[in-house]
């Protein structure tokens, strides 16, 4: 894979982050209920905890496209994203497993988180 298609798949990903994140500012509570959240759940520490969500999409997104345009800098950038999609799935696991009422949600997250940490493995060994 061509340096220029990593970066064009790295910068396509961050169109998605920043979609989600600008969702979860100015929306949260249709995006918790796109992720079954709902009902006695919708509450605003949920939608508060949904926003900084957002916010932190949005800056992983901005890095991303920044780091993506070198070439110097895009193997750490791809190497954050897939720690972070990582992250997101192992510590959404917990919740699915013990069926703590977020049943979809968890695996929403789980599975999001599994196929960007791929994904971004995929980008990771292009660079090798």
């Amino acid at each position: 894979m061509q340096l220029a298609t990593v970066q064009r798949e790295a910068q396509r990903v961050s169109a998605m982050r920043t979609a989600f994140g600008l969702g979860a500012l100015l929306a949260p509570g249709l995006l918790g209920r796109i992720f079954g959240i709902s009902g006695r759940q919708d509450v605003a520490s949920a939608r508060f905890m949904t926003r900084l969500w957002g916010v932190r999409e949005l800056a992983l997104a901005a890095a991303t496209v920044q780091g993506a345009g070198q070439a110097a800098t895009l193997e750490r950038t791809v190497r954050l994203n897939l720690a972070v999609d990582a992250a997101d799935a192992a510590s959404s696991l917990p919740a699915l497993l013990r069926r703590e009422g977020l049943d979809r949600a968890a695996l929403m997250t789980v599975a999001f988180g599994l196929v960007g940490a791929a994904g971004w493995a995929r980008l990771l060994r292009a660079l090798a």
